[in-house]
Protein backbone atom coordinates (compact mmCIF):
# COMPACT_ATOMS: atom_id res chain seq x y z
CA UNK A 1 0.00 0.00 0.00
CA UNK A 2 1.58 3.39 -0.92
CA UNK A 3 1.24 6.32 1.98
CA UNK A 4 0.23 9.76 0.76
CA UNK A 5 1.80 12.61 3.09
CA UNK A 6 -2.41 12.74 3.55
CA UNK A 7 -2.63 9.55 5.07
CA UNK A 8 0.60 9.45 6.94
CA UNK A 9 -0.45 12.56 8.91
CA UNK A 10 -3.91 10.91 9.63
CA UNK A 11 -1.79 7.78 11.09
CA UNK A 12 0.25 9.77 13.28
CA UNK A 13 -2.44 11.58 15.29
CA UNK A 14 -4.43 8.18 15.32
CA UNK A 15 -1.77 6.65 16.83
CA UNK A 16 -1.06 9.68 19.26
CA UNK A 17 -4.80 10.19 20.76
CA UNK A 18 -4.18 6.09 21.43
CA UNK A 19 -1.25 6.81 23.48
CA UNK A 20 -2.71 9.53 25.22
CA UNK A 21 -5.70 7.51 26.07
CA UNK A 22 -3.50 4.80 27.35
CA UNK A 23 -1.67 6.80 29.83
CA UNK A 24 -2.13 10.30 30.46
CA UNK A 25 1.56 12.26 30.61
CA UNK A 26 1.75 13.99 34.07
CA UNK A 27 5.07 15.41 34.13
CA UNK A 28 6.51 12.38 36.57
CA UNK A 29 8.72 10.73 35.51
CA UNK A 30 7.72 6.55 36.06
CA UNK A 31 10.14 3.97 36.78
CA UNK A 32 9.15 1.41 34.43
CA UNK A 33 10.67 -1.32 36.71
CA UNK A 34 8.15 -0.44 39.49
CA UNK A 35 5.78 -3.06 39.98
CA UNK A 36 2.09 -2.31 41.03
CA UNK A 37 -0.65 -4.54 42.51
CA UNK A 38 -3.90 -5.53 40.96
CA UNK A 39 -7.03 -4.13 41.51
CA UNK A 40 -9.42 -6.55 43.10
CA UNK A 41 -11.85 -8.20 41.24
CA UNK A 42 -15.25 -6.59 41.17
CA UNK A 43 -17.14 -9.11 43.71
CA UNK A 44 -19.36 -11.69 41.79
CA UNK A 45 -23.22 -10.91 41.44
CA UNK A 46 -24.84 -13.12 43.99
CA UNK A 47 -27.56 -15.19 42.07
CA UNK A 48 -30.75 -14.61 42.84
CA UNK A 49 -32.31 -17.90 44.59
CA UNK A 50 -33.47 -20.80 42.13
CA UNK A 51 -36.59 -22.52 43.68
CA UNK A 52 -38.16 -25.82 42.26
CA UNK A 53 -41.70 -25.72 42.04
CA UNK A 54 -43.26 -29.42 42.39
CA UNK A 55 -46.27 -30.26 41.21
CA UNK A 56 -49.44 -31.79 42.81
CA UNK A 57 -51.91 -34.00 41.29
CA UNK A 58 -55.84 -33.08 42.07
CA UNK A 59 -56.40 -35.85 44.34
CA UNK A 60 -53.47 -34.72 46.31
CA UNK A 61 -54.62 -31.08 46.28
CA UNK A 62 -57.93 -32.06 47.49
CA UNK A 63 -56.68 -33.91 50.76
CA UNK A 64 -54.50 -30.98 51.89
CA UNK A 65 -57.18 -28.77 51.62
CA UNK A 66 -59.12 -31.21 53.76
CA UNK A 67 -56.39 -31.14 56.17
CA UNK A 68 -56.07 -27.29 56.41
CA UNK A 69 -59.22 -25.51 55.95
CA UNK A 70 -57.25 -21.94 54.80
CA UNK A 71 -54.52 -23.93 52.35
CA UNK A 72 -56.25 -22.04 49.53
CA UNK A 73 -53.97 -19.26 50.74
CA UNK A 74 -51.11 -20.99 48.78
CA UNK A 75 -50.51 -20.71 45.56
CA UNK A 76 -52.08 -24.26 44.54
CA UNK A 77 -48.95 -25.17 42.16
CA UNK A 78 -46.88 -24.52 45.19
CA UNK A 79 -48.65 -26.74 47.79
CA UNK A 80 -45.66 -29.62 47.48
CA UNK A 81 -43.45 -27.08 48.04
CA UNK A 82 -44.50 -25.26 50.60
CA UNK A 83 -45.37 -28.64 52.88
CA UNK A 84 -42.04 -30.10 52.08
CA UNK A 85 -40.34 -26.85 53.49
CA UNK A 86 -42.56 -27.14 56.75
CA UNK A 87 -40.73 -30.21 57.97
CA UNK A 88 -37.48 -27.68 56.90
CA UNK A 89 -38.06 -24.24 58.44
CA UNK A 90 -38.59 -24.02 62.24
CA UNK A 91 -41.66 -21.51 63.16
CA UNK A 92 -39.08 -18.47 64.32
CA UNK A 93 -37.17 -18.66 60.74
CA UNK A 94 -40.72 -18.65 58.42
CA UNK A 95 -41.69 -15.67 61.06
CA UNK A 96 -38.52 -13.59 60.27
CA UNK A 97 -39.97 -13.55 56.34
CA UNK A 98 -42.57 -13.05 56.94
CA UNK A 99 -41.68 -9.40 59.20
CA UNK A 100 -39.18 -8.54 56.35
CA UNK A 101 -42.41 -8.59 53.62
CA UNK A 102 -44.65 -6.57 56.31
CA UNK A 103 -41.96 -4.27 57.34
CA UNK A 104 -41.82 -5.09 60.47
CA UNK A 105 -38.44 -6.65 61.15
CA UNK A 106 -35.88 -3.35 61.25
CA UNK A 107 -33.55 -1.68 63.47
CA UNK A 108 -33.13 -3.91 66.93
CA UNK A 109 -36.31 -5.49 66.38
CA UNK A 110 -34.75 -7.63 63.51
CA UNK A 111 -34.61 -10.77 65.80
CA UNK A 112 -36.76 -10.63 68.45
CA UNK A 113 -35.51 -11.41 72.54
CA UNK A 114 -37.52 -15.12 72.28
CA UNK A 115 -35.86 -15.41 68.43
CA UNK A 116 -32.38 -14.05 70.34
CA UNK A 117 -32.97 -16.19 72.81
CA UNK A 118 -33.34 -19.13 71.08
CA UNK A 119 -30.41 -18.97 68.37
CA UNK A 120 -26.54 -18.06 69.00
CA UNK A 121 -25.51 -14.79 67.14
CA UNK A 122 -23.58 -16.45 65.28
CA UNK A 123 -26.12 -18.36 63.96
CA UNK A 124 -28.22 -15.42 62.88
CA UNK A 125 -26.46 -15.10 59.23
CA UNK A 126 -27.43 -18.56 58.39
CA UNK A 127 -30.57 -18.33 59.24
CA UNK A 128 -30.94 -14.93 56.88
CA UNK A 129 -29.38 -17.09 54.17
CA UNK A 130 -31.06 -19.80 54.48
CA UNK A 131 -34.48 -17.98 54.15
CA UNK A 132 -33.11 -16.60 50.92
CA UNK A 133 -34.47 -19.60 49.74
CA UNK A 134 -38.32 -18.57 50.91
CA UNK A 135 -37.98 -15.34 48.59
CA UNK A 136 -39.55 -16.21 45.54
CA UNK A 137 -42.43 -17.36 47.52
CA UNK A 138 -46.03 -15.87 47.39
CA UNK A 139 -47.10 -14.09 50.93
CA UNK A 140 -50.01 -16.28 50.60
CA UNK A 141 -47.52 -19.32 50.84
CA UNK A 142 -45.15 -17.74 53.20
CA UNK A 143 -48.08 -17.47 55.46
CA UNK A 144 -49.29 -21.04 54.80
CA UNK A 145 -45.93 -21.91 55.48
CA UNK A 146 -45.91 -20.40 58.70
CA UNK A 147 -49.24 -22.36 59.58
CA UNK A 148 -47.46 -25.38 58.60
CA UNK A 149 -43.98 -24.55 60.49
CA UNK A 150 -45.78 -25.38 63.74
CA UNK A 151 -45.84 -21.67 64.27
CA UNK A 152 -47.18 -20.87 68.06
CA UNK A 153 -44.10 -20.97 70.47
CA UNK A 154 -44.74 -17.57 72.23
CA UNK A 155 -48.00 -16.72 70.64
CA UNK A 156 -51.08 -16.58 71.66
CA UNK A 157 -53.45 -18.05 68.86
CA UNK A 158 -56.38 -19.99 68.03
CA UNK A 159 -55.92 -23.38 68.09
CA UNK A 160 -58.38 -25.70 65.71
CA UNK A 161 -61.43 -23.40 65.61
CA UNK A 162 -62.46 -20.55 67.93
CA UNK A 163 -63.48 -22.02 70.99
CA UNK A 164 -64.29 -18.64 72.81
CA UNK A 165 -67.93 -17.36 74.00
CA UNK A 166 -70.01 -14.71 75.58
CA UNK A 167 -70.04 -15.17 79.22
CA UNK A 168 -73.90 -14.92 80.20
CA UNK A 169 -75.69 -15.55 83.27
CA UNK A 170 -78.32 -13.57 85.32
CA UNK A 171 -76.52 -11.22 87.89
CA UNK A 172 -79.56 -11.14 90.36
CA UNK A 173 -79.00 -14.64 91.44
CA UNK A 174 -75.11 -15.50 91.81
CA UNK A 175 -76.31 -18.85 93.49
CA UNK A 176 -78.16 -20.07 90.20
CA UNK A 177 -76.58 -17.64 88.06
CA UNK A 178 -76.43 -20.09 84.82
CA UNK A 179 -78.96 -23.16 86.30
CA UNK A 180 -78.07 -25.41 82.85
CA UNK A 181 -74.52 -24.96 83.14
CA UNK A 182 -71.59 -24.95 86.03
CA UNK A 183 -68.93 -23.75 83.76
CA UNK A 184 -70.55 -20.17 82.98
CA UNK A 185 -71.70 -20.50 87.05
CA UNK A 186 -67.31 -20.14 87.82
CA UNK A 187 -67.76 -16.62 85.95
CA UNK A 188 -68.96 -14.97 88.75
CA UNK A 189 -65.83 -15.49 90.23
CA UNK A 190 -64.06 -13.79 88.19
CA UNK A 191 -62.91 -9.84 87.31
CA UNK A 192 -62.05 -8.03 85.26
CA UNK A 193 -59.42 -5.94 85.98
CA UNK A 194 -59.88 -2.36 84.78
CA UNK A 195 -57.85 1.21 84.75
CA UNK A 196 -59.62 3.87 86.69
CA UNK A 197 -59.74 5.74 83.76
CA UNK A 198 -61.72 3.78 81.79
CA UNK A 199 -64.90 4.30 84.25
CA UNK A 200 -66.90 7.34 85.62
CA UNK A 201 -68.83 7.26 89.14
CA UNK A 202 -72.09 8.45 88.87
CA UNK A 203 -74.41 10.57 91.23
CA UNK A 204 -76.12 7.24 91.92
CA UNK A 205 -72.42 6.27 93.16
CA UNK A 206 -72.83 3.44 90.40
CA UNK A 207 -70.17 3.20 87.54
CA UNK A 208 -69.90 3.59 83.61
CA UNK A 209 -67.77 3.18 80.76
CA UNK A 210 -66.01 6.26 79.42
CA UNK A 211 -63.30 7.07 76.78
CA UNK A 212 -62.38 3.21 75.99
CA UNK A 213 -61.28 1.91 72.14
CA UNK A 214 -62.24 -0.87 70.97
CA UNK A 215 -60.82 -3.97 70.55
CA UNK A 216 -60.75 -2.84 66.78
CA UNK A 217 -59.19 0.18 67.22
CA UNK A 218 -56.77 -0.68 70.34
CA UNK A 219 -54.82 -3.74 67.91
CA UNK A 220 -56.23 -2.49 64.72
CA UNK A 221 -57.75 -5.20 64.16
CA UNK A 222 -59.00 -6.16 60.24
CA UNK A 223 -62.91 -6.30 60.20
CA UNK A 224 -64.75 -9.75 61.23
CA UNK A 225 -62.66 -10.43 64.00
CA UNK A 226 -64.15 -12.63 67.02
CA UNK A 227 -65.28 -9.56 69.43
CA UNK A 228 -63.31 -6.30 67.14
CA UNK A 229 -66.33 -4.14 68.45
CA UNK A 230 -66.40 -4.96 71.84
CA UNK A 231 -65.04 -2.25 74.17
CA UNK A 232 -61.56 -3.34 75.20
CA UNK A 233 -60.70 -1.90 79.14
CA UNK A 234 -59.40 -4.29 81.09
CA UNK A 235 -55.62 -4.96 81.71
CA UNK A 236 -55.78 -8.52 83.23
CA UNK A 237 -58.32 -10.81 84.81
CA UNK A 238 -58.56 -12.06 88.91
CA UNK A 239 -60.75 -14.37 90.42
CA UNK A 240 -62.18 -14.70 94.41
CA UNK A 241 -60.11 -17.36 96.65
CA UNK A 242 -61.55 -16.34 99.53
CA UNK A 243 -64.61 -13.56 100.81
CA UNK A 244 -61.93 -10.70 100.49
CA UNK A 245 -59.10 -11.89 98.29
CA UNK A 246 -58.45 -12.07 94.84
CA UNK A 247 -55.32 -13.73 92.90
CA UNK A 248 -54.33 -12.52 89.39
CA UNK A 249 -50.82 -12.17 87.62
CA UNK A 250 -47.74 -10.21 88.97
CA UNK A 251 -47.13 -8.45 86.07
CA UNK A 252 -50.44 -6.73 85.97
CA UNK A 253 -49.63 -4.35 88.54
CA UNK A 254 -47.55 -3.56 91.66
CA UNK A 255 -48.05 -2.61 94.87
CA UNK A 256 -47.54 1.31 94.08
CA UNK A 257 -49.68 1.20 91.12
CA UNK A 258 -52.46 -1.35 92.70
CA UNK A 259 -54.43 1.45 93.34
CA UNK A 260 -55.24 2.64 89.55
CA UNK A 261 -57.05 0.00 88.93
CA UNK A 262 -60.81 -1.39 89.95
CA UNK A 263 -61.58 -5.14 89.91
CA UNK A 264 -65.39 -5.63 88.68
CA UNK A 265 -67.39 -8.60 88.51
CA UNK A 266 -69.96 -9.32 85.90
CA UNK A 267 -68.18 -7.41 83.25
CA UNK A 268 -70.23 -9.17 80.72
CA UNK A 269 -72.46 -7.64 77.54
CA UNK A 270 -75.25 -6.84 77.99
CA UNK A 271 -76.78 -9.12 80.78
CA UNK A 272 -80.34 -9.00 81.62
CA UNK A 273 -79.98 -6.23 84.42
CA UNK A 274 -78.18 -3.76 83.70
CA UNK A 275 -76.91 -2.13 80.14
CA UNK A 276 -73.54 -2.75 79.19
CA UNK A 277 -71.22 -0.73 79.68
CA UNK A 278 -72.33 -0.13 83.46
CA UNK A 279 -72.09 -1.59 86.39
CA UNK A 280 -73.57 -1.14 90.08
CA UNK A 281 -71.65 -0.42 93.03
CA UNK A 282 -71.79 -3.43 94.67
CA UNK A 283 -70.15 -5.10 91.45
CA UNK A 284 -66.68 -2.75 91.47
CA UNK A 285 -64.07 -3.01 93.77
CA UNK A 286 -60.69 -1.73 94.46
CA UNK A 287 -57.61 -2.92 96.80
CA UNK A 288 -57.16 -2.23 100.07
CA UNK A 289 -53.81 -4.01 100.12
CA UNK A 290 -51.58 -6.20 97.62
CA UNK A 291 -48.64 -8.72 98.15
CA UNK A 292 -46.69 -9.15 94.81
CA UNK A 293 -44.23 -12.06 94.30
CA UNK A 294 -42.29 -11.82 91.04
CA UNK A 295 -39.78 -13.38 89.92
CA UNK A 296 -40.54 -14.94 86.31
CA UNK A 297 -37.28 -16.79 85.68
CA UNK A 298 -38.09 -19.04 88.89
CA UNK A 299 -41.96 -19.12 87.75
CA UNK A 300 -43.40 -16.83 90.14
CA UNK A 301 -45.90 -13.89 88.52
CA UNK A 302 -48.83 -13.43 91.47
CA UNK A 303 -50.64 -10.95 93.31
CA UNK A 304 -52.63 -11.43 96.38
CA UNK A 305 -55.22 -8.52 96.29
CA UNK A 306 -57.28 -8.18 99.65
CA UNK A 307 -60.36 -5.98 98.77
CA UNK A 308 -61.84 -3.21 100.21
CA UNK A 309 -64.96 -4.86 101.26
CA UNK A 310 -66.09 -8.38 101.62
CA UNK A 311 -67.34 -10.22 98.86
CA UNK A 312 -70.66 -12.64 98.62
CA UNK A 313 -69.64 -15.72 99.29
CA UNK A 314 -71.07 -17.30 96.24
CA UNK A 315 -68.23 -15.32 94.30
CA UNK A 316 -65.30 -17.13 96.01
CA UNK A 317 -64.13 -20.43 93.42
CA UNK A 318 -63.29 -23.78 95.00
CA UNK A 319 -59.32 -24.55 94.23
CA UNK A 320 -58.28 -28.37 93.76
CA UNK A 321 -56.15 -29.39 96.28
CA UNK A 322 -52.34 -29.53 95.10
CA UNK A 323 -52.03 -32.56 92.78
CA UNK A 324 -50.95 -33.49 89.20
CA UNK A 325 -53.75 -32.60 86.82
CA UNK A 326 -55.66 -34.73 84.96
CA UNK A 327 -53.23 -35.41 81.38
CA UNK A 328 -56.27 -36.50 79.56
CA UNK A 329 -59.03 -34.18 80.96
CA UNK A 330 -60.54 -31.03 79.54
CA UNK A 331 -60.22 -27.80 80.70
CA UNK A 332 -61.39 -24.35 80.10
CA UNK A 333 -60.45 -20.57 80.83
CA UNK A 334 -62.64 -17.33 82.22
CA UNK A 335 -61.06 -13.92 81.44
CA UNK A 336 -60.98 -11.04 79.02
CA UNK A 337 -59.04 -11.52 75.92
CA UNK A 338 -57.74 -8.79 74.36
CA UNK A 339 -59.33 -6.80 77.18
CA UNK A 340 -62.69 -7.09 76.40
CA UNK A 341 -65.76 -8.87 78.34
CA UNK A 342 -65.43 -11.96 79.85
CA UNK A 343 -65.40 -14.76 77.37
CA UNK A 344 -65.36 -18.50 78.62
CA UNK A 345 -62.38 -20.83 76.03
CA UNK A 346 -63.31 -24.05 76.46
CA UNK A 347 -61.98 -27.27 75.06
CA UNK A 348 -58.56 -26.95 76.13
CA UNK A 349 -56.31 -30.04 76.63
CA UNK A 350 -52.66 -30.29 78.40
CA UNK A 351 -49.84 -30.07 76.58
CA UNK A 352 -47.05 -30.20 79.50
CA UNK A 353 -47.63 -31.38 82.93
CA UNK A 354 -44.43 -32.36 83.94
CA UNK A 355 -42.75 -29.08 85.34
CA UNK A 356 -43.97 -28.97 89.33
CA UNK A 357 -44.52 -25.14 89.11
CA UNK A 358 -46.79 -25.03 85.69
CA UNK A 359 -48.65 -27.13 83.54
CA UNK A 360 -49.44 -25.51 79.96
CA UNK A 361 -52.63 -26.17 77.84
CA UNK A 362 -53.85 -25.35 74.42
CA UNK A 363 -56.33 -22.62 75.38
CA UNK A 364 -57.88 -19.96 73.20
CA UNK A 365 -56.54 -16.77 75.39
CA UNK A 366 -54.84 -13.75 74.83
CA UNK A 367 -53.26 -10.50 76.64
CA UNK A 368 -56.50 -9.88 79.13
CA UNK A 369 -56.69 -13.44 80.37
CA UNK A 370 -53.50 -12.96 82.30
CA UNK A 371 -54.60 -14.08 85.96
CA UNK A 372 -57.74 -16.34 84.43
CA UNK A 373 -58.67 -19.25 86.50
CA UNK A 374 -58.28 -22.41 84.72
CA UNK A 375 -60.82 -24.72 85.45
CA UNK A 376 -60.80 -28.47 85.42
CA UNK A 377 -64.28 -29.38 83.30
CA UNK A 378 -64.91 -32.74 85.09
CA UNK A 379 -64.83 -31.30 88.62
CA UNK A 380 -65.09 -27.30 88.14
CA UNK A 381 -62.13 -26.46 90.10
CA UNK A 382 -59.87 -24.16 89.85
CA UNK A 383 -56.25 -25.67 88.50
CA UNK A 384 -54.56 -22.86 88.89
CA UNK A 385 -54.02 -19.28 86.78
CA UNK A 386 -52.41 -18.30 83.55
CA UNK A 387 -49.69 -15.86 83.48
CA UNK A 388 -47.80 -16.32 79.59
CA UNK A 389 -48.46 -16.32 76.14
CA UNK A 390 -46.86 -13.52 73.91
CA UNK A 391 -48.13 -11.78 70.57
CA UNK A 392 -51.57 -11.68 70.20
CA UNK A 393 -52.35 -10.78 66.54
CA UNK A 394 -50.02 -11.02 63.25
CA UNK A 395 -50.19 -8.83 60.10
CA UNK A 396 -52.83 -10.10 57.63
CA UNK A 397 -50.97 -11.83 54.80
CA UNK A 398 -53.92 -10.21 52.46
CA UNK A 399 -54.39 -6.39 53.89
CA UNK A 400 -50.77 -5.75 56.09
CA UNK A 401 -52.62 -2.67 57.61
CA UNK A 402 -54.22 -4.50 59.91
CA UNK A 403 -53.61 -7.42 62.19
CA UNK A 404 -55.44 -10.77 62.94
CA UNK A 405 -55.01 -13.88 65.12
CA UNK A 406 -52.89 -16.55 64.29
CA UNK A 407 -54.38 -19.26 63.58
CA UNK A 408 -52.86 -23.48 64.16
CA UNK A 409 -55.06 -26.18 63.03
CA UNK A 410 -55.15 -28.82 65.88
CA UNK A 411 -52.97 -31.51 64.24
CA UNK A 412 -51.01 -29.28 63.12
CA UNK A 413 -48.97 -27.53 65.99
CA UNK A 414 -45.75 -28.78 65.91
CA UNK A 415 -43.29 -26.81 68.65
CA UNK A 416 -46.36 -25.87 70.49
CA UNK A 417 -45.57 -24.81 73.64
CA UNK A 418 -49.21 -23.78 75.10
CA UNK A 419 -50.21 -21.31 77.34
CA UNK A 420 -48.34 -21.42 81.14
CA UNK A 421 -51.07 -22.21 83.87
CA UNK A 422 -49.30 -21.35 87.47
CA UNK A 423 -50.24 -24.77 89.80
CA UNK A 424 -52.62 -23.58 92.72
CA UNK A 425 -49.43 -25.45 94.88
CA UNK A 426 -47.21 -22.50 94.22
CA UNK A 427 -49.77 -19.74 96.07
CA UNK A 428 -52.08 -21.67 97.93
CA UNK A 429 -50.17 -21.59 101.02
CA UNK A 430 -49.53 -17.52 100.69
CA UNK A 431 -53.59 -16.75 101.07
CA UNK A 432 -53.62 -16.77 104.77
Amino acid sequence: MKLTPITLVAFVVILHSCTRGAKEDTGVVQDSSATFPEPPPPPPERASPQIYWPKMNKEQAEELSRQYPTSAMVEPDHLMLVETLADEFEPEEVLLEFMRRTGDMKGDTIFPPRIRGRYPIGAIPGILEKNRRLHPLTDMDVWGLLERSGFRRGFRVIIGEDNREEVRYNTGDLGNAHPTRKDMNNAVGVAAVVHRDYLNVLKNGNFELKGYKTLQEKYELCPGEAFFQQPATANCSAFAVNDSTLVTAGHCFSEQTAGNYYFIFDYIVGDNNLPSGKFLASQVYTAKSVKRYYDPPNNRDLCIVRLNRKLPRQRVRELNVPGPCDPLGSYYVIGCPGGVPLKLAGKAKIMSNLHPAFFTVDSDTYKGNSGSPVFNALTNKVEGYLIEGGRDYIRNPKNIKCYVSVLCLDHDCRGSKGEKVIRNSQFIHLLN
